[in-house]
């Protein structure tokens, strides 16, 4: 008769140990994968909605487009039209709130004929509600963390969360798209999509509606809505050639209709001037400028402001900013943009 051996407590705490370690080790496993089956998944449905929402792909259409910014009395109406004849041949006209601009693209050079030097907040988010494919587009700093169902519009949808984090930058946003078309309905709170509709083998929304800062130097915190009626996209089998002669005594940029937008990377704090902090001065300061292809503004200049104290500190400090620089087919260009600088005083 063999007597069974006595464990002791010491073997039995150290099983018991490893038992947990071993536990601990599969469950960070499963989570991983689970983690990487939800990256995979978001990023097949991004690619997805990046072709089915691509009319640029179609050979040749025409767009026109009626635009509201603001609601009620203070509506500014306005009017875009496109004429695409090609991704290396086209022709853009848009118009709102006294501000006119026509541009041509041939090759990788665009022509812009204007009413003023630069560009109209107007125009820019206009073009950023017509930018889907930049909407879509996903930086080498960003990182899916997610995959959700939602109901949209009385519709199924899925929605991809994303985050960056960069030099003092964080940024999450929520991307939702039609669960049976791809189309785009919702990026983050303020960009809506409704309406969308077939193009050849295309989709594309009939209805844009985006909310965003519309600071002034008496009001810093007011809000500027952009309303978007598609009229009309046809597919069209050719142009009058005269449409595309570019204007003369304009200079070309390369460039082309919708570059993929510069981002934050590396942000600054500006300083708050004494002066300004003794007077109890805040608000915000609205800067023009131009992000070049190497990621710093140039050419930047207030436009609205609530103190020359303030407007000061934030060119100083807008020249600090770095920027992944706006591209077009992987080349860097220059890209337009109005930047903010907020300035706000803690209590007394």
């Amino acid at each position: 008769m063999v007597a069974a051996e006595k464990i002791s407590f010491g073997t039995l705490l150290g099983m018991k140990i490893a038992l947990t370690i071993i536990f601990l080790l599969l469950c960070t496993c499963l989570v991983g994968a689970d983690k990487k089956h939800e990256q995979a998944k978001g990023a097949e449905l991004l690619e997805q909605a990046r072709v089915a929402n691509d009319i640029y792909s179609i050979p040749h259409f025409y767009l026109e487009a009626s635009v509201s910014f603001g609601k009620g009395k203070d509506v500014v109406p306005g009017r875009y039209k496109l004429y695409w004849d090609g991704k290396g041949k086209w022709r853009d006209e848009f118009e709102a709130g006294g501000y006119k601009e026509m541009r041509i693209g041939i090759g990788e050079k665009v022509w812009n004929q204007r009413s003023s030097p630069e560009t109209s907040l107007y125009a820019l988010e206009f073009r950023k509600l017509m930018n889907i494919s930049n909407q879509l587009h996903m930086e080498a700093s960003d990182k899916i963390t997610g995959v959700s169902e939602k109901k949209i519009q009385g519709a199924q949808a899925h929605c991809v969360k994303m985050e960056t984090v960069g030099s003092g930058i964080f940024r999450d946003r929520v991307l939702c798209l039609d669960a049976s078309t791809s189309a785009i309905v919702r990026n983050g709170d303020r960009i809506q999509y409704s309406d969308p509709r077939r193009i050849g083998d295309k989709i594309f929304p009939f209805t844009w509606y985006s909310e965003m800062n519309f600071p002034t130097a008496r009001d810093w915190s007011r809000k500027l809505t952009l309303s978007v009626n598609v009229l009309t996209l046809t597919e069209s089998m050719s142009f009058d050639p005269t449409l595309f002669q570019p204007p003369a005594q304009t200079k070309p940029v390369i460039g082309c209709h919708l570059p993929i937008e510069p981002h934050t990377i590396v942000t600054a704090r500006p300083h708050y001037p004494d002066e300004a902090k003794m007077q109890r001065i805040s608000g915000s300061v609205w800067i023009y400028g131009v992000v070049d292809a190497n990621g710093k503004i140039k050419d930047e200049k207030a436009v609205s402001s609530s103190s020359e104290l303030l407007t000061t500190a934030s060119l100083a400090a807008v020249k600090d900013i770095r920027f992944s620089p706006a591209t077009c087919d992987g080349v860097a260009v220059d890209f337009e943009q109005f930047t903010t600088i907020n300035f706000t005083l803690g209590p007394n």
